[in-house]
């Protein structure tokens, strides 16, 4: 059987005065809306343009359920070959390109997306509102000022780390929380022996 291409079928066009009834999709359509043929629409789809705006979906792009397009301010084009996830909201003017790929829970503000792109779903694009600014980059750290070897305080009286100077010394330094550590290793590891007993 041979089936005619879905570039050669004829554009459908719909106006808001235009009887739909469940016709291919059963959320509606008001404004200027242009469907191809060849479109598949999910129910519940909604495709809506504002007056002096012009919604077009090409050959091939498929619409999930619960779907929203939604064309303000002027063109809202979806390239052949989209697919558009489920409960996504697309509003505004701009393009998706051919073969893109938009995750379910997408939401896009007046979007520009090249042909063959893939957005993740539940991702928010061009909502300027929202902006997330870097954080500020962290200023020069003072130098550290020099150890004590004394009981583990500075000239300054506070505590600061002790580095060992010799490997003998290494050996007979205290393990703060040793107590603590093997009660937690017993209670995770029962069969365990504990960590030096020394």
């Amino acid at each position: 059987m041979h089936l005619p291409s879905p570039l050669s079928l004829p554009l459908r066009h719909y106006d808001s005065c235009d009887d739909i009834d469940g016709g291919i999709f059963s959320g509606g359509s008001h404004g200027r809306v242009t469907v191809h043929p060849s479109v598949a629409i999910a129910p519940t789809a909604l495709l809506q343009a504002e007056p002096g705006s012009h919604l077009i979906l090409a050959a091939g792009v498929c619409v999930g359920a619960g779907a929203v397009l939604h064309a303000y301010g002027g063109t809202l084009e979806i390239e052949s070959g989209v697919s558009l996830g489920a409960a996504i909201l697309l509003i505004g003017s701009g393009k998706i390109g051919a073969n893109a790929c938009v995750g379910s829970m997408v939401t896009m503000i007046n979007p520009a997306i090249a042909p063959g792109d893939v957005i993740a779903a539940g991702t928010l694009l061009g909502d300027d509102s929202r902006a997330i600014e870097p954080p500020p980059k962290p200023s020069a750290k003072p130098a550290p000022e020099p150890l004590s070897a004394q009981n583990g305080a500075g000239s300054n009286g506070k505590l600061e780390a002790h580095t060992p100077d010799s490997p003998a010394e290494h050996g007979t330094q205290p393990v703060t929380g040793k107590a603590a550590l093997n009660e937690l290793m017993t209670a995770l590891f029962p069969h365990r022996q504990h960590f030096d007993q020394s």
